[in-house]
C-alpha cells in the first residue's frame, strides 16, 4: 500500500465547483422567471378576463332587456291595431341576446373556476419551488463550500509532498558518499608514487 496519494490535477474538482455554481444560477433564474410568469397570468385572469366578462355580462343583460322591451312594444302595438304580426325579428333578437348573456355568464363562471385552479396550482408550485430554492441556496452552497475546503486541503497536501520531495533530493545531494571503489592495481601504483616522493 502506498503512503502517498497520486494527485494529478485539481481541475476536475474546480470544474465541478464551476458547474454547481452555474446550476445554482440557472435554477435561480428559472424559478424567478416562472414566478413572474405566474404572477402575470394570474393578473391577466383575475383583472383582464374577470373584468371583461363581468362588464360583458352587464352589457349583454342590458341588450336582452332592450330586446325584450322591443318585443313587448311590437306585441302591444300589433295587438292594439288588431294585426296578426308574428314579431319574428324581435323574437330572434331576444333569443340571440339571451344566448349572448348566457355565454358571458358561462365565461364569468369559467374565469372564476380557472382562477381557483390557478391559485391551487400556484400553491403546489410554491411548495416545490420552495424546496428547490432551499436546495439551491443551502445544499449547493454547502457542496461548493465542501469543494472549496477539499481543494484547499488537497493543495496543502500536494504542497507538503512537493516540499518533502525537495528536501529528500536536497539532502541526498549533500550527503557525503564513500569514495568510489578503485582498481587495486591503480591503487598500488598511486601508493608507490606517494612513497617515492
Amino acid at each position: 500500500m502506498s503512503e502517498h496519494a497520486s494527485i494529478d490535477s485539481f481541475e476536475a474538482l474546480s470544474r465541478l465547483r464551476v458547474a454547481l455554481c452555474k446550476v445554482a444560477d440557472v435554477l435561480g433564474s428559472a424559478t424567478d422567471e416562472v414566478d413572474a410568469e405566474l404572477r402575470r397570468e394570474g393578473e391577466w385572469l383575475r383583472s383582464v378576463q374577470g373584468n371583461h366578462w363581468k362588464a360583458e355580462a352587464v352589457k349583454r343583460a342590458e341588450l336582452l332587456t332592450r330586446a325584450k322591451a322591443a318585443l313587448a312594444q311590437k306585441q302591444w302595438s300589433s295587438g292594439k291595431m288588431g294585426s296578426q304580426s308574428t314579431c319574428i325579428d324581435e323574437k330572434k333578437d331576444v333569443a340571440r341576446a339571451q344566448q349572448r348573456l348566457e355565454e358571458a355568464e358561462r365565461k364569468q363562471l369559467s374565469v372564476r373556476r380557472w382562477n381557483v385552479r390557478l391559485e391551487r396550482e400556484v400553491l403546489n408550485y410554491g411548495a416545490v419551488s420552495g424546496r428547490l430554492g432551499e436546495a439551491r441556496t443551502k445544499d449547493i452552497a454547502k457542496a461548493v463550500s465542501l469543494l472549496d475546503n477539499m481543494l484547499v486541503a488537497l493543495e496543502a497536501y500536494a504542497g507538503k509532498l512537493s516540499r518533502d520531495h525537495e528536501r529528500s533530493t536536497a539532502s541526498a545531494g549533500s550527503v557525503s558518499l564513500p569514495p568510489a571503489p578503485t582498481d587495486p592495481q591503480n591503487e598500488a601504483e598511486e601508493n608507490e608514487g606517494r612513497a617515492s616522493q
